[in-house]
């Protein structure tokens, strides 16, 4: 420690001999000091502190406190190797716990993730949704009616293919006989051959429309099309094939030509195939007849002929892929289910509204303009 004693007017009276200069006068009351120590300012490693006296004068009292420091260096490490002794081992209890936790929580998510690894054309297995945390359930039954659409899809895809060889596979085995037959005879019916062929090349294309339809979404509402201008150019397209049967097909418009909600090629189709089924399966004129339900928002196509009609308690049936009236009957059953495909798709119907006479009506969504 080291002194300086200043006299009430300021004047250094004395210093201690350890001194070369004397300590700076300070008129700091100890609760200043303290305030300031605590407050982080004035710290430093000597201590200088004023102590009054009766006669006014000022003992200034000056310490280095290097030890003061060092010995609370010191403590504060003692305490800090303590307190991490004891903290480790807990620690490790807690890391060891946690992680034990969350492989308890995560278990059933990891069984998921393997369940849903495994999925595939062969293997569509249900995740087990009960077992999963509530936070993941809606992921796992998302996840679950992904798997139950795609299985569908593959169900029907197999479907198709399996029926659709079977109906490839009776055309081709008629034009293989035929072949063999003219081959024998050495001559070659042409006109036969041709047939054949077009009965062939149109059960592929309604097999390619069908799977072309299984993965085309809804149509836009912003498409539209003039539906008794389409219908007058597929009658005027398949007016020979009528001809040739010694058939007549008719047009009655009951009202303006409507626009109606669909896409020109989509439109087509429905009318080819529902003509030509009554075509192939009728008898009699076919009479084609435009209507307008406006309140409603609809516009109607019914195709009616003379033929034996679809008892309506089981028309459903009929649209059904491949399924005919008798397994004797000419076409291969598709027509009917890519009639009422596309009619789904551009938000219309199909349906059987009469048997005797037959008569299909087709209703379309009006076009507004948005």
């Amino acid at each position: 420690m080291s002194y300086t004693l200043y006299s009430a007017d300021g004047a250094v009276l004395w210093m201690s001999a350890d001194r070369s200069r004397a300590l700076r006068l300070r008129q700091d009351s100890l609760e200043d000091l303290a305030e300031r120590f605590w407050f982080g300012r004035d710290i430093g490693r000597i201590i200088n502190v004023p102590v009054p006296l009766d006669d006014g004068g000022v003992l200034m009292v000056a310490r280095r406190d290097v030890n003061e420091r060092e010995a609370i260096q010191t403590l504060l490490d003692a305490r800090l190797r303590h307190s991490l002794l004891v903290l480790m081992p807990l620690m490790l209890l807690f890391g060891i716990l946690l992680w034990a936790l969350m492989a308890w929580t995560l278990a059933p998510v990891r069984r998921a993730a393997r369940l849903a690894e495994g999925i595939g054309p062969d293997r569509t297995e249900r995740i087990p949704e009960a077992s999963l945390p509530e936070e993941i359930r809606p992921l796992g039954r998302a996840l679950n009616r992904a798997v139950a659409r795609l299985s569908e899809a593959l169900q029907a895809e197999r479907q198709i293919l399996a029926d659709g060889a079977h109906e490839l596979r009776t055309p081709l085995t008629v034009v293989d006989l035929r072949l063999q037959k003219f081959e024998q005879e050495g001559r070659v019916d042409w006109r036969v051959v041709r047939q054949d062929l077009q009965q062939l090349r149109r059960v592929t294309e309604q097999l390619l429309m069908l799977a072309r339809q299984d993965h085309t979404p809804e149509a836009n509402k912003s498409d539209a099309c003039q539906l008794s201008v389409l219908i007058r150019e597929v009658i005027a397209h398949l007016y020979p094939m009528f001809e040739s049967r010694g058939r007549d097909v008719s047009i009655d418009e009951e009202t303006v030509a409507p626009l109606v909600q669909g896409t020109p090629g989509l439109v087509r189709e429905v009318i080819v195939n529902v003509l030509e089924n009554a075509l192939v399966h009728g008898a009699g004129t076919v009479s084609v007849r435009i209507g307008c339900d406006a309140k409603a928002g609809l516009a109607h196509v019914e195709v009616e002929d003379q033929g034996q009609g679809v008892p309506l308690a089981c028309q459903h049936e009929y649209f059904r892929r491949f399924h005919k009236g008798s397994a004797e009957s000419p076409g291969s059953g598709l027509g009917l289910a890519i009639v009422e495909q596309i009619m789904r798709q551009v938000g219309g119907t199909a349906s059987f509204v009469s048997s005797s006479p037959c008569v299909l009506r087709l209703s379309f969504v009006l076009w507004q303009h948005t």
